[in-house]
């Protein structure tokens, strides 16, 4: 696998032994990709190529565009991730999940959105930035920095005494109004999108993914608060009700979809 990262105002000519460019109905043999900066001008043959491109050449392999993960959570490791996000500080995942997302992009990932992620902070986009700027060479990512919950809902820690004050990788909040602030505490650490838990989880402890855990208001609260400032939302949905309710109040995406 090669993952070819494009540096601004050069010139570069891919010789491909087969192109796969996701609208033809088979793959092209003997193709050129020419690439000026960071956009591909044409697709050629090798016999045109102009002297003043760098050429990079892949004949012995197929090459095809990157690919693009809409659903990933980066931090999240081991099999006990409820609480996995507790034994670590948020600067150690956000060097743990770099070293994850270039391993993705090794493998041809080349646009990631993630999902909420497991930290009680926002170091995936810590990661996004450092490599938006330049600092780390990594994928384009998108996505929001939590998933956003009920008290007792799949982000919620259920599992523990009620004098604990164990801190949950989701963001719980209960009512339109802390629906409003969540929104907006998301907005403002980064988040280009918006995730709720709209129904239960199937991976977290004492809660039913058949139940729905917003209600209407909420739902809608959140929804026109992300529309307002251009952010879209994505909704965790398992149950026919929940996606119902989640598409009714205009989220651009449903997750997981199960029943």
């Amino acid at each position: 696998m090669y993952c070819i990262i494009l540096c601004a105002q050069e010139k570069i000519a891919i010789r491909c032994g087969s192109l796969i460019d996701g609208k033809s109905q088979k793959a092209i043999s003997n193709a050129v990709i020419f690439i000026e900066g960071d956009r591909i001008s044409k697709i050629g043959t090798r016999e045109n190529i102009p002297a003043d491109y760098h050429i990079i050449d892949l004949k012995s392999h197929t090459v095809l565009p990157g690919l693009i993960d809409a659903h990933v959570h980066p931090l999240i490791f081991g099999d006990d991730y409820q609480v996995n996000h507790l034994k670590g500080s948020s600067a150690s995942k956000a060097l743990w999940g770099l070293k994850t997302v270039q391993n993705w992009l090794n493998e041809g990932w080349t646009n990631l959105r993630i999902a909420g992620d497991a930290d009680v902070h926002y170091a995936h986009f810590a990661i996004r930035d450092a490599i938006n700027d330049g600092h780390f060479t990594g994928p384009r990512i998108f996505g929001a920095g939590h998933y956003i919950s009920v008290t007792g809902g799949g982000g919620d820690i259920n599992f523990t005494a009620p004098e604990q004050h164990i801190i949950a990788d989701g963001l719980i909040a209960d009512g339109p109004g802390e629906l409003l602030k969540a929104v907006r505490k998301e907005i403002k650490y980064g988040s280009d999108w918006i995730k709720l838990l709209v129904t239960g989880a199937f991976m977290s402890a004492g809660d039913n993914p058949q139940n729905v855990h917003f209600s209407e208001a909420e739902i809608t609260t959140a929804i026109a608060e992300a529309r307002r400032r251009d952010i879209p939302v994505m909704a965790h949905a398992h149950s026919t009700l929940g996606i119902k309710m989640a598409v009714k109040a205009g989220v651009r995406s449903i997750e997981h979809v199960h029943f």
